[in-house]
């Protein structure tokens, strides 16, 4: 990413494209970990410039990354989740994040939040966006005090969404 914000953007595809072969040649392993699978398949969606970004690599790679770990880990199905919703797929992105958030653990996760409900937001109904935030926030009081953080990160995502709603008061 330095070298995007520095402008040297040739230099940054180089790189870029160095870190894919490099990858490629570890994920061509059949016993390839989970993690790895999953890191390769973020560095897919999220690498710098946007230009080298490929998310029809990243979504047979985040799928094994979920076969990898059993479908029990939330954020490997968050990575194909963003796949789905990087490819137009917005369904099926849906339904990932919301399998995803299921999982234990995953009450945790401010980013899975946060990805299903911009996918609601854009793909889905405001009813859908509600229920959302309201049934998280009613999982965090079996949690105790250590987890107030969490519980304003949602309360902050259904302010936004009231206010967005015009339904300040």
């Amino acid at each position: 990413m330095l070298l995007v914000d520095t402008g040297r953007l040739d230099e940054a595809r180089r790189v870029a494209r160095d870190l894919v072969r490099a990858y490629e040649t570890v994920v061509a392993r059949p016993d390839t970990d989970a993690v790895t699978l999953d890191g390769y398949a973020v560095f897919l969606l999220e690498v710098e410039p946007p230009d080298v970004r490929d998310p029809a690599r990243a979504l047979p790679i985040a799928t094994r990354a979920v076969a990898a770990s059993g479908r029990k880990h939330y954020l490997r199905l968050k990575t194909l989740a963003q796949a789905h919703a990087a490819l137009g797929q917005p369904q099926q992105a849906i339904a990932i994040a919301r399998e995803a958030l299921a999982l234990p653990g995953a009450i945790q996760s401010w980013t899975a939040e946060a990805l299903l409900v911009d996918l609601l937001q854009k793909h889905g109904t405001p009813a859908e966006v509600e229920a959302f935030l309201l049934q998280r926030l009613d999982q965090y009081p079996r949690l105790g005090r250590a987890h107030e953080n969490f519980v304003a990160k949602t309360m902050r995502h259904l302010a936004h969404f009231y206010a967005r709603q015009g339904r300040t008061q």
